[in-house]
């Protein structure tokens, strides 16, 4: 079951894509595109989420070694990221919705 998505938000002053909701589903990995104007982006879950730039994140607790970070509930989480990253990816444990902001 894919994530489902809303639009993502322009920029009024550039026209830019900068922002959507995603709402994603237990145990499966969402692929977000990174714009390539983008030199960083902000998340903001409404649950604990796993997340990675251009590989897929493991579920913490797995007996493999964890690849990812973790987006913590109702907070932000902002990474500036390199030339070249072409994809975020997603992955939560229960039904989520987050925010993504693109820079």
């Amino acid at each position: 079951m894919a994530a489902d998505r809303v639009e993502l938000n322009a920029d009024a002053r550039t026209a830019r894509l900068t922002s959507g909701l995603w709402t994603l589903a237990a145990g499966v990995v969402e692929t977000v595109t990174i714009p390539s104007w983008a030199h960083g982006f902000r998340l903001r879950p409404s649950a604990d989420i796993r997340f990675a730039i251009s590989e897929d994140p493991v579920a913490a607790g797995t007996e493999t070694l964890t690849v990812g970070n973790t987006a913590f509930a109702s907070e932000n989480e902002v990474r500036l990221i390199e030339a070249g990253a072409v994809s975020l990816r997603l992955l939560a444990t229960g039904a989520t919705t987050v925010q993504v902001t693109f820079f």
